[in-house]
C-alpha cells in the first residue's frame, strides 16, 4: 500500500497536522430533469486519515453524495476538489479512482465470471505492474482478510460474508487515500459484520486511509471519528463542526 501520513487515534475525528483530503462546495444533484433533487447544497470537508460516518433516513441523499465523492457521478451544480484538485478538471477519471479510491459496496459489485484472486487484481490494470506483482499483492490482500484458501473461487461458490471481505481486499488493492463504504456491514451477520469492520479500521490506522461510510447501523456509526447526519438532501448536523442538530 502508499506510505501515508499516520492517522493518530481514531476517536479523533479530525487529525491534526494534516490537510483537507476532500473539498465539497455547493453540490447539489438533480435526477429526472430536475424534478427530483437528491443533494441541496452540500458542504463538507474531509480530512486526510478521518474516519467520517454519513447517517440519515433513506432517500436522504447520502448515497448519492459517496457516489458524487468517489468521482463515479457527477453534481448538476457546484463543486468537489481532491487534494485541492477540482475532480471537474480531471481528465481520466477512471484511472484517477483506480489510484485514489477504494471502493466498498453493499452490493459487492464482484465479476461473476473471475476469481476472487482476479477480481482483487482488476483496479491494478489501471496502475500497470507486471502480472507477477498483481497476482502476489492480490494474494496478500485475500490472505490478510483470511481467503488464501478461496483464491480460485468465483463469486457463486463464496458466501456472502467471503464475497464482502473479496470486495473489501480488491478496495485495497492500490492503497487507497480515500476508502468509501455504502453500508458496508447491511448484508452480513453480526460476527462477518465484526470482521469487516476490524479490516476498514486497521486500514485506517496503518496507513492513514480517510474512511468514510454511509450506514444505518448506529454501531458502526460509533466506531467512526466524526459523524455527519443528513436529512433532505442536506448536511442537518455534524459533529466534527459541534453542531447541535436543527
Amino acid at each position: 500500500m502508499a506510505d501515508h501520513p499516520p492517522a493518530g487515534t481514531l476517536a479523533s475525528g479530525t487529525i491534526s497536522g494534516v490537510g483537507t483530503l476532500i473539498t465539497v462546495r455547493g453540490v447539489e444533484r438533480d435526477f429526472d430533469g430536475g424534478q427530483v433533487r437528491a443533494l441541496r447544497g452540500v458542504d463538507l470537508d474531509i480530512q486526510e486519515g478521518e474516519t467520517l460516518a454519513v447517517v440519515g433516513p433513506s432517500g436522504c441523499g447520502k448515497s448519492t453524495l459517496l457516489q458524487i465523492l468517489g468521482a463515479l457521478d457527477r453534481p448538476t451544480r457546484g463543486e468537489v476538489c481532491f487534494a485541492g484538485k477540482a475532480l471537474s478538471g480531471i481528465r481520466d477519471l477512471s484511472e484517477f479512482r483506480a489510484r485514489e479510491i477504494g471502493f466498498i459496496f453493499q452490493s459487492f459489485h464482484l465479476i461473476p465470471t473471475l476469481t476472487a484472486l482476479e477480481n482483487v487484481q482488476v483496479p491494478m490494470l489501471e496502475c500497470g505492474g507486471t502480472c507477477a506483482s498483481r497476482r502476489k499483492r492480490a494474494e496478500t490482500l485475500l490472505a490478510s482478510v483470511g481467503l488464501e484458501n478461496r483464491l480460485h473461487h468465483r463469486p457463486s461458490h463464496l458466501s456472502g460474508g467471503e464475497r464482502q471481505r473479496v470486495a473489501v481486499a480488491r478496495s485495497l488493492a492500490n492503497g487507497p487515500r480515500l476508502l468509501l463504504a455504502d453500508e458496508p456491514t447491511g448484508n452480513l451477520d453480526s460476527a462477518n459484520a465484526a470482521r469487516i469492520m476490524d479490516l476498514l479500521l486497521e486500514a485506517h490506522r496503518q496507513h492513514g486511509t480517510a474512511l468514510v461510510m454511509v450506514t444505518h447501523d448506529p454501531c458502526v456509526a460509533e466506531l467512526a471519528g466524526r459523524v455527519v447526519r443528513m436529512l433532505d438532501g442536506r448536511v442537518h448536523c455534524d459533529s466534527g463542526q459541534e453542531r447541535r442538530c436543527r
